[in-house]
This record gives structure tokens, C-alpha cells and sequence, in this order.
């Protein structure tokens, strides 16, 4: 199941162009009823194409939303971790090869990840700061974990471009800010496929929310470089919802 429905893309939308609701029915042309039916379901595909356009969203990713269900990802050594989150969940990512075994975000309550994984890690990789990512860090601090992230809350600091060598896997630290910033994600090596920890910058068909256009406008930017001349085969690990790949998300997501 997606994390976000087309009504959440279109929220995400406006406020990254920083338009309101009634600024963005004025624009498409339509009345309070005809707007409420679209949010309650009732969604009509031309009026989904000039909610595209005004939103400069993809059109054929739009209209074609509500029926997109990403392919089951399966690569061996990977395993979500999916965390409470009030009435939703987050995840967070276990991944092993070998000796090595890391774990990526830390969910929302103090002992919920410790509960989730399959055995305890050497290394704590956090995306970013949001809480519900950095819950587990100071249980799994005090059981001698490593934590690297982007903040001085981590204590082992990472920063764009570093080359982070763990033996059987390998990660290179890239910049995903915007929906919070800093943010950061790991392109990781040494699995059978290649793959890209993501955070909250991309989800499923989406991607993270924003405050306000000015950080909308970078989440944009900084998303788009990190899947420069990325293979499509190439795994992505959000912090909501399914996992997905680089060629799914090239095709069905509005926002690329």
C-alpha cells in the first residue's frame, strides 16, 4: 500500500508552489462540490490532467495514480522493519551481508526497533532527524552502537560524499535535503542489486512533505541528483511505505 494517495500528492503539490486550496480550485475551475468529490474519490482523469499541469506534476504519473502499486522488491539481505508511528508506521531497514549487518533509522519509540530486529547491529545509519527516525538511537547508543548521521545527535558525524567502508558492504553518503535538512542517503554496494536508502525524500509515488516552496523547490532538486545515472534496476528504500526502484519511480511518480 502507498503511503500517499493522490490527494496527498496534490497537497504536497500546492504548498511546495505555494498555492491554497481555494487558489488551486480557482486555477483548475471548479466549484467546492466538484472539489470535495475529487478529495472524497470521485477522481475524474481530466480533471486530474490540469491538476497535473498547474501543479507541474507528470501528467501520465497523475492520472494514472490511484492504480499504481509498485512490484514486490525482494533482495537478499534486506528486511523492513515496519515501526508504529501513531496510526501509521515508518520504517526502518535491516540489511546484512556477511559479517556486516546494519540498520537504517531508528523508528519512533525508544525500544520499538530493538524489539524489530533480527539481532543487534554494530552500526546505526539515520537519514535524518525526524522523530519518528531517531527514536531507538540512545537504547541502541547505550548498547554499543555506532550511530552515523548527519548531526551532531550522531556520534559519528557523515557528510555528502563521504565513502563509508563497512567490509562486505560499502556505502556513499548523498544529499536528500529538503523535506528536512539536513538529510542525507546511502547509496549502498555489495548486494545483489544496487540500492539507495532514501529517507523522506521519496516514497512510492511521492515524496516527503515540505514547509514551504523554498524547501520544496530544493527536496526537487536534491532528489533528482541523487537518481542521476542511476541504473533502473536500482532499489530504493523509503521511510514510509513500500520499497521501490529507480525504474518504477521514473514512470508512476508524479513528482520526477
Amino acid at each position: 500500500m502507498l503511503e500517499d494517495d493522490y490527494t496527498d500528492v496534490i497537497r504536497k503539490a500546492s504548498v511546495g508552489l505555494g498555492l491554497t486550496e481555494a487558489e488551486l480550485m480557482a486555477q483548475v475551475g471548479v466549484d467546492v462540490t466538484t472539489w470535495q468529490s475529487l478529495l472524497a474519490g470521485d477522481f475524474v482523469k481530466e480533471l486530474a490532467m490540469r491538476i497535473a499541469e498547474i501543479l507541474e506534476l507528470r501528467v501520465d504519473a497523475f492520472t494514472t495514480h490511484p492504480i499504481y502499486h509498485p512490484k514486490p522488491v525482494e533482495v537478499a539481505g534486506i528486511t523492513q522493519i515496519e515501526l508504529p508511528f501513531g496510526q501509521w508506521s515508518v520504517n526502518a531497514w535491516w540489511i546484512e551481508r556477511g559479517a556486516t549487518r546494519l540498520l537504517f533509522d531508528a523508528g519512533t519509540g525508544p525500544e520499538d526497533v530493538v524489539e524489530g530486529m533480527p539481532a543487534l547491529p554494530k552500526d546505526l545509519l539515520i537519514t535524518h532527524g525526524h522523530h519518528d527516525h531517531v527514536g531507538g538511537v540512545e537504547v541502541l547508543l547505550g548498547k554499543g552502537v555506532a550511530v552515523h548521521g548527519a548531526e551532531f545527535s550522531s556520534n559519528r558525524r557523515v557528510r555528502v560524499g563521504d565513502f563509508m567502508d563497512f567490509g562486505d558492504i560499502k556505502l556513499r553518503v548523498c544529499d536528500l535535503s529538503g523535506h528536512y535538512v539536513p538529510s542525507v542517503g546511502y547509496h549502498v554496494q555489495g548486494l545483489e542489486k544496487p540500492v539507495l536508502v532514501v529517507g523522506d525524500a521519496l516514497f512510492a509515488g511521492s515524496i516527503g512533505k515540505t514547509a514551504d516552496p523554498e524547501h520544496y523547490k530544493l527536496a526537487r532538486h536534491t532528489l533528482m541528483q541523487a537518481l542521476k545515472g542511476l541504473s533502473d534496476d536500482t532499489v530504493l528504500l523509503p521511510g514510509h511505505g513500500p520499497a521501490t526502484t529507480v525504474g518504477e519511480e521514473r514512470k508512476r511518480n508524479p513528482f520526477l
